[in-house]
């Protein structure tokens, strides 16, 4: 997740700079990142309810992210939003994989 929170920094920049080419690159490099972090911490064999401060902490994160990519949505054009509201949406649903996994 620390990967997933560097790169959201970099769309943050280049979106402020209006560089959408390399926005749209971190966008899926972000992507990538939270996708890798899911299937590592689903893969981990650890129990979600016995152990789940690794599965809480990437819940919260997840959550935080979140706000942060609408920020930037809410800041970009019709044309160049599309990507990260793509990725909001991508974002959202490892989100509810996670509070699924400890609350089922």
């Amino acid at each position: 997740m620390k990967i997933a929170e560097i790169t959201l920094s970099y769309v943050s920049e280049t979106a402020t700079a209006n560089d959408f080419v390399k926005m749209r690159s971190y966008v899926e490099q972000y992507r990538k990142a939270v996708t890798d972090a899911r299937d590592t911490m689903m893969r981990s064999g650890l129990d979600p309810h016995k152990k789940s401060g690794g599965y809480q902490a990437v819940e919260i994160a997840l959550r935080k992210q979140i706000r942060v990519l609408q920020d930037i949505a809410r800041g970009l054009t019709v044309d160049e939003r599309q990507p990260v509201d793509d990725t909001v949406d991508l974002t959202s649903k490892i989100r509810d994989e996670f509070v699924q996994a400890l609350f089922g």
